[in-house]
């Protein structure tokens, strides 16, 4: 098994048994870190809330694939934790929140009021961080 920090190198893998004869089967693949992501967040919800936006969204787990009592997932050996981006016309802004959900006033948007902003959300985990999720909503 490649380190936590491998991520990027390449890996050779050679078939190799009794009796065999060369030339042997050998598959390359490059090691991505993949595995070591935290599952991304799911069901982005985004709304207006006066003059302050608002943001939902669920947490994943890595331990919740079974669902067994299906009440809930078992919490992360991890702290909670999610960065949040928010692009518009005249930038981007971004936060750290630990709960999964978000708020913010109109006047901390890189946009006016009439454009359209996106909202990213991804969850940092210990080793990496998650693929993002993104709405956007017509302020």
């Amino acid at each position: 098994m490649p380190a936590a920090g491998a991520a990027g190198v390449s890996l050779i893998a050679i078939a190799h048994g009794i009796g065999d004869v060369a030339p042997l089967l050998e598959v390359q693949r490059r090691v991505t870190g993949e595995a070591m992501r935290p599952p991304s967040p799911c069901h982005l919800k985004l709304w207006r809330e006066g003059e302050a936006i608002g943001a939902g969204w669920v947490r994943r787990s890595h331990g919740g694939w079974q669902w067994l009592d299906e009440v809930g997932v078992p919490d992360d050996p991890f702290a909670e934790l999610y960065r949040v981006t928010i692009e518009g016309p005249s930038g981007q802004v971004g936060f750290e929140v630990a709960t999964p959900a978000f708020s913010c006033a109109l006047a901390e948007l890189p946009a006016v009021s009439g454009d359209e902003i996106r909202l990213t959300v991804a969850t940092v985990g210990p080793r990496a961080v998650s693929h993002d999720i993104s709405a956007t909503l017509m302020i």
